[in-house]
C-alpha cells in the first residue's frame, strides 16, 4: 500500500471511529478497502469505471460533510445534471399528458422509465423478441408494458409484486398486454410468509412494526428457482430485480437459475451501501463469468443500475 493510500485509509478509519453518528458509507469503504480495486476493473466500460467512481465519491463526501445534497450534486455533476434533468422532467411530462403515454404518476418514475430507458442499455443489452423476462418489483407495471413491447408476442414477462395495494394496480395497467402475467408474490432466498408494514396506497412495502392493523399485510415469498420449476418455465432470459434493499435475498433464491439459464440481470443496487459490492460479488461467487456494466439514471445519487451481462446464454432447457 503507497503513503497516499495509507493516509487516506487512516483518515476515514479516524472519521468511522470518532463520528458521534453512523457513517455508512466509510464502513463500507473501510470493510472492502482491499476489494475496490478488483470491483473496479471487473467493471466492463469506461463509463461504467467512471460511475463507480462519482457514485462513491458522492456517497462518502455526502456523509462526512454538512453541505445541502443539492449544492454538493449541483457542483459534483454525474451523467445526469440538474440543466439535462430539467430537459427530461418536460419530455415526462408531456409523456404523462398524453393518451396512453404512460401508467405510472411520478415523474422522476417516467424519466427514469420512459425517457431514459433505465431498464436497459439501448441496442447493447436489452431483451429481444420472443425472451422470457422476469419483472422483480412491478410497483405498477411500468416496466412490465416496456418489457412487452420488447418481447413481443412470442415473448412472455412475469412481473412480481407482493402488495396487495399496488397488485390490483399492476393488474388493471397490465391488462392489455397478453404476454404479461402478474404475479402476486414476492421473491427471497426461501418461500416464506412474511408481515409487512404498508406506507400509503402506491408505495412499496417495507418492513416493519406498525400499530394500524389496516397497514399491515402478510406477504406471500416465493423463490425464483422454486416458481421457475414449479411453472415449468424452460426458459429466462432477462431479470430486473428493484425491490428495496431485498436484491441479495432474491439472487440468493435464483442461483439455480442462473446457473441454468445465464440470464441478463439488471439489479437495483443503491437501496444499502453495502450493495455495490455485495451483489457484483455474490454473482461473481457462482462462477457463471458475467461482465458487469454500471449505469445511472437519476441526477443525484440513486437509481444506480448493474447490469450482469453473461458471456453466453443457454437456450431453452
Amino acid at each position: 500500500m503507497d503513503p497516499r493510500t495509507k493516509i487516506l485509509r487512516l483518515a476515514f478509519q479516524v472519521l468511522a471511529d470518532t463520528s458521534d453518528r453512523p457513517l455508512r458509507w466509510v464502513e463500507q469503504l473501510l470493510e472492502n478497502w482491499d476489494s475496490i480495486n478488483e470491483l473496479h476493473d471487473r467493471l466492463d466500460d469506461d463509463l461504467s469505471r467512471s460511475l463507480f467512481h462519482w457514485y462513491l465519491a458522492g456517497q462518502i463526501s455526502r456523509e462526512m460533510g454538512k453541505a445541502d445534497r443539492f449544492k454538493r450534486f449541483r457542483a459534483f455533476r454525474g451523467v445526469h445534471n440538474e440543466q439535462r434533468w430539467q430537459d427530461y422532467r418536460s419530455r415526462a411530462d408531456a409523456l404523462m399528458k398524453e393518451p396512453g403515454g404512460t401508467v405510472s404518476e411520478s415523474l422522476d418514475e417516467v424519466i427514469e422509465t420512459n425517457v431514459l430507458k433505465g431498464y436497459v442499455i439501448e441496442d447493447v443489452v436489452q431483451p429481444q423478441a420472443g425472451d422470457v423476462v422476469f419483472d422483480i418489483g412491478s410497483f405498477n407495471g411500468n416496466n412490465a408494458i416496456q418489457f412487452a413491447k420488447l418481447v413481443g408476442d412470442t415473448g412472455r414477462v412475469y412481473t412480481f409484486e407482493p402488495s396487495p395495494r399496488l397488485f390490483p394496480v399492476v393488474s388493471q395497467n397490465c391488462a392489455a398486454y397478453p404476454s404479461i402475467t402478474a404475479v402476486n408474490l414476492g421473491v427471497a432466498e426461501r418461500e416464506k410468509t412474511v408481515e409487512f408494514a404498508l406506507q400509503g396506497s402506491r408505495t412499496r412495502p417495507s418492513v416493519g412494526n406498525v400499530e394500524d392493523p389496516q397497514d399491515k399485510a402478510e406477504l406471500k415469498l416465493t423463490t425464483i428457482d422454486s416458481f421457475v420449476r414449479k411453472e415449468k418455465i424452460r426458459q429466462v432470459n432477462f431479470m430486473k430485480f428493484d425491490i428495496e434493499g431485498s436484491e441479495v435475498d432474491a439472487l440468493r433464491g435464483a442461483v439455480n437459475t442462473l446457473r441454468n439459464h445465464r440470464p441478463t440481470c439488471m439489479v437495483a443496487i443503491y437501496h444499502r451501501p453495502s450493495d455495490i459490492f455485495r451483489i457484483p460479488g455474490l454473482i461473481d461467487s457462482y462462477g457463471l463469468w458475467y461482465s458487469f456494466k454500471l449505469r445511472h439514471y437519476h441526477w443525484l445519487p440513486r437509481e444506480m443500475v448493474l447490469f450482469a451481462i453473461p458471456r453466453h446464454q443457454r437456450a431453452g432447457m
